[in-house]
């Protein structure tokens, strides 16, 4: 019998940063619940609890959903160290165009898909002796409401459903995020908050595992109303570790060319500073359907302190692409 209780809890927070994934999950399992992470978010270093302008709101805070008006959709990848990977996908559906047509606001539905691969690993036996290799993954499905109220004020849920296998073991369940966003109509902010898995564990054989339970509060500003420029900035309170905080800024050179820079102290993998590109087209047609904005994001975040040549420049990359559905006025402006 390999020690998939030791694997559970000494390899796979190591593994999840190399994967660039934060690490303020603690004693913890599932991290991937609560560090779901587009190439944009990664970019400004994942300070996105209080930004609701594009698909990314289906892996943050749901209460964006509700301030969504375009159907959506995003997938990506990252690599970079070792042979562990993550992906994502994600789709926005507005509710309105679909039921009402206009008048009540009906919100928007997301669905998100994240799936996290670690490699093969070396199992070994309570003696230590070789049993072969394994190769562990997490996958999480979310599905999420969110809409507008009043007074600035959105809401939302998302329900998570997570498996894990480790060796011949697994593990699954389901957990909840609650989200709230304020964005006074005409303000240059947004501040929201998002309660991250609220509920729920999980069990591998006789090991069990609490999920990452998370509190996130976010602030997000355009100075001076400048669409070019975002400045966000997130703080984070794991139920089981001490506070951390994220910080990013996104610059849009042009309307085609954005450059990001962000910091977030809770990934311990490498420096904490990520870096980060986008390019976007907009007023296309693809397969007969208009999309107004077709975006390519790319970042990396270090993990210098994880490498096992020590090198300064090992890190992930991450890649991006994402579709916004719908005519585009901004190009008539």
């Amino acid at each position: 019998m390999r020690i998939q209780t030791v694997f559970l809890t000494v390899i796979l927070s190591p593994a999840l940063m190399f994967a660039g994934v934060e690490t303020s999950v603690g004693t913890r399992g599932f991290p991937l619940l609560s560090t779901e992470s587009t190439a944009r978010m990664t970019g400004m270093g994942r300070a996105h609890g209080a930004v609701a302008d594009d698909v990314q709101v289906v892996f943050t805070n749901p209460a964006g959903l509700g301030l969504s008006v375009d159907s959506e959709f995003i997938l990506g990848q990252q690599a970079g160290v070792e042979s562990i990977s993550t992906s994502h996908a994600g789709v926005v559906l507005p509710l309105n165009g679909i039921t009402a047509g206009g008048g009540f606001d009906f919100g928007a539905l997301g669905i998100s898909l994240s799936h996290l691969e670690y490699g093969d690993l070396n199992g070994r036996d309570v003696s230590g002796n070789a049993t072969g290799t394994f190769s562990p993954d997490e996958s999480v499905l979310g599905i999420g409401y969110g809409r507008y109220f009043y007074g600035g004020v959105s809401a939302g849920a998302k329900l998570k459903f997570f498996q894990s296998t480790i060796d011949n073991s697994k593990a699954d369940g389901s957990t909840a995020d609650i989200g709230f966003l304020f964005q006074p109509q005409g303000s240059i902010w947004t501040t929201g908050v998002t309660f991250q898995n609220i509920s729920g564990e999980a069990s591998y054989e006789s090991a069990s595992v609490k999920l990452p339970e998370m509190i996130i509060m976010g602030i997000a500003v355009r100075p001076f109303n400048n669409e070019q420029l975002l400045i966000s900035a997130d703080t984070l309170d794991p139920k089981d570790d001490s506070y951390s905080i994220r910080t990013g800024m996104e610059w849009w050179m042009s309307d085609v060319v954005a450059l990001r820079v962000g910091y977030d102290s809770s990934d311990d993998g490498g420096s904490g500073f990520t870096t980060g590109l986008g390019f976007q087209i907009r007023n296309l047609e693809v397969f007969y359907f208009p999309v107004k904005r077709f975006r390519l994001d790319y970042a990396f975040s270090s993990a210098n302190n994880l490498s096992v040549d020590d090198s300064a420049s090992a890190g992930f990359h991450q890649v991006s692409l994402s579709f916004q559905f719908g005519e585009d006025n901004h190009a008539s402006e």
